[in-house]
Protein backbone atom coordinates (compact mmCIF):
# COMPACT_ATOMS: atom_id res chain seq x y z
CA UNK A 1 0.00 0.00 0.00
CA UNK A 2 3.26 2.73 1.10
CA UNK A 3 4.72 1.88 -1.92
CA UNK A 4 1.38 2.05 -4.32
CA UNK A 5 1.13 5.94 -3.07
CA UNK A 6 5.05 6.69 -3.17
CA UNK A 7 4.85 5.29 -6.45
CA UNK A 8 1.58 7.56 -7.75
CA UNK A 9 3.66 10.94 -5.87
CA UNK A 10 5.98 9.85 -8.52
CA UNK A 11 8.37 7.98 -6.39
CA UNK A 12 10.82 5.44 -7.74
CA UNK A 13 11.26 2.30 -5.78
CA UNK A 14 14.58 0.40 -6.46
CA UNK A 15 16.23 -2.48 -4.23
CA UNK A 16 19.58 -1.89 -3.90
CA UNK A 17 22.08 -3.60 -1.66
CA UNK A 18 24.84 -0.82 -2.37
CA UNK A 19 22.71 1.92 -1.26
CA UNK A 20 22.45 0.41 2.39
CA UNK A 21 26.42 -0.07 2.57
CA UNK A 22 26.94 3.31 2.07
CA UNK A 23 25.01 4.67 4.96
CA UNK A 24 26.47 7.85 6.47
CA UNK A 25 25.68 7.53 10.41
CA UNK A 26 27.73 4.37 11.03
CA UNK A 27 28.60 5.29 14.52
CA UNK A 28 24.88 6.50 14.96
CA UNK A 29 23.49 3.56 13.79
CA UNK A 30 25.54 1.08 16.01
CA UNK A 31 24.66 3.07 18.82
CA UNK A 32 20.65 3.22 18.04
CA UNK A 33 20.89 -0.98 16.99
CA UNK A 34 23.04 -1.38 20.87
CA UNK A 35 20.38 0.81 22.09
CA UNK A 36 17.59 -1.15 20.92
CA UNK A 37 18.80 -4.42 21.13
CA UNK A 38 19.67 -3.78 24.88
CA UNK A 39 15.93 -2.96 24.85
CA UNK A 40 14.68 -5.87 23.03
CA UNK A 41 16.73 -8.18 25.79
CA UNK A 42 14.96 -6.32 28.50
CA UNK A 43 11.23 -6.97 27.06
CA UNK A 44 12.35 -10.48 26.76
CA UNK A 45 13.29 -10.70 30.55
CA UNK A 46 10.09 -8.93 31.47
CA UNK A 47 8.07 -11.13 28.94
CA UNK A 48 10.08 -14.31 29.88
CA UNK A 49 10.61 -13.74 33.42
CA UNK A 50 9.06 -11.26 35.14
CA UNK A 51 12.50 -9.41 35.89
CA UNK A 52 12.99 -5.55 34.49
CA UNK A 53 16.58 -5.25 34.48
CA UNK A 54 16.76 -2.02 33.65
CA UNK A 55 14.36 -1.18 36.92
CA UNK A 56 16.76 -3.80 38.46
CA UNK A 57 20.07 -1.63 37.97
CA UNK A 58 18.48 1.83 38.01
CA UNK A 59 15.61 1.91 40.28
CA UNK A 60 11.99 1.37 39.49
CA UNK A 61 11.12 4.50 37.43
CA UNK A 62 13.74 6.52 38.72
CA UNK A 63 15.29 9.78 36.50
CA UNK A 64 17.90 7.48 35.37
CA UNK A 65 15.90 4.64 34.74
CA UNK A 66 13.21 6.58 32.77
CA UNK A 67 16.11 8.57 30.28
CA UNK A 68 16.81 4.80 29.53
CA UNK A 69 13.44 3.86 28.72
CA UNK A 70 13.71 7.19 26.49
CA UNK A 71 16.83 6.22 25.00
CA UNK A 72 15.61 2.92 23.87
CA UNK A 73 12.04 4.45 22.60
CA UNK A 74 13.57 6.46 20.09
CA UNK A 75 16.54 4.55 19.27
CA UNK A 76 13.90 1.92 17.87
CA UNK A 77 12.34 5.14 16.08
CA UNK A 78 15.34 6.10 14.16
CA UNK A 79 15.95 2.52 13.19
CA UNK A 80 12.48 2.46 11.41
CA UNK A 81 15.07 4.91 8.61
CA UNK A 82 16.89 1.60 8.56
CA UNK A 83 14.37 0.04 6.16
CA UNK A 84 15.13 2.54 3.40
CA UNK A 85 18.75 0.89 3.25
CA UNK A 86 17.68 -2.29 3.10
CA UNK A 87 14.30 -2.51 1.39
CA UNK A 88 15.41 0.07 -1.73
CA UNK A 89 16.48 3.43 -2.60
CA UNK A 90 13.51 5.99 -2.86
CA UNK A 91 14.12 9.13 -4.80
CA UNK A 92 11.44 11.58 -7.34
CA UNK A 93 11.76 10.38 -10.84
CA UNK A 94 13.24 12.98 -13.07
CA UNK A 95 11.24 14.68 -15.45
Amino acid sequence: MITEILRSRGYRLECSYERGKNMKNKGLDCLALTIAIIGAINWGLIGLFSFDLVAFVFGNMSWFSRIIYALVGIAGLYIITFYMYTGGETGKVDS
